[in-house]
């Protein structure tokens, strides 16, 4: 082949270029669906750090929830005891 010879005519460098701006078209369309599905991801994840701060919060007021009720328990018995003696040398010195 030499030099002066052409490999493709006009017309078929003219239809590539238009098949190859076509697939740039189908592209663009491609990176802006990409980028709605990365903004609505980036969204998902910016309400669930905010849910996961809110189960935090309501675990920790569980946690001390508990925590009391196991002290009312704890202590409770206790002060019983306290009273009942009270009452008891009440009863035996008035």
């Amino acid at each position: 082949m030499t030099e002066q010879e052409q490999w493709y005519t006009n017309k078929q460098l003219f239809e590539q270029i238009l098949s190859i701006q076509d697939d740039f078209k189908d592209l663009r369309s491609d990176m802006k669906e990409t980028r709605t599905m990365i903004k609505q991801y980036n969204g998902l994840r910016e309400e669930i750090g905010e849910l996961e701060k809110k189960v935090a919060a309501m675990q920790k007021v569980e946690e001390g929830k508990s925590k009391v009720g196991k002290a009312v328990l704890n202590w409770g018995g206790l002060i019983i005891g306290i009273l009942g003696l009270a009452a008891a040398f009440l009863k035996v010195f008035i």
